[in-house]
């Protein structure tokens, strides 16, 4: 069974494996990722519908943000 990583903007999830998967559904939403705690953010792509596996660095942060742009903002979710 998967183990749920978020389904929300701004909280921060740090999955445990290799990969993760993302499922972005009724809009687009911005993933962001920082590799420590006192990294800076970046923004690793802008996601439309669907369903993504994502390639981890093992101890990386990450979190969902708000599309730019005024582009409507989507249901997430990543699990593992």
């Amino acid at each position: 069974m998967a183990a749920n990583l978020t389904t929300a903007y701004g909280t921060t999830f740090t999955p445990t494996g290799t990969v993760f998967n993302v499922s972005v559904n009724g809009g687009h939403a911005q993933l962001m990722r920082r590799n420590n705690g006192s990294a800076a953010w970046v923004p690793v792509d802008v996601l439309g519908p669907g369903g993504y596996t994502v390639d981890n660095v093992i101890g990386a942060i990450w979190k969902f943000t708000a599309p730019p742009g005024g582009t409507t903002a989507a249901a997430v979710s990543a699990d593992e």
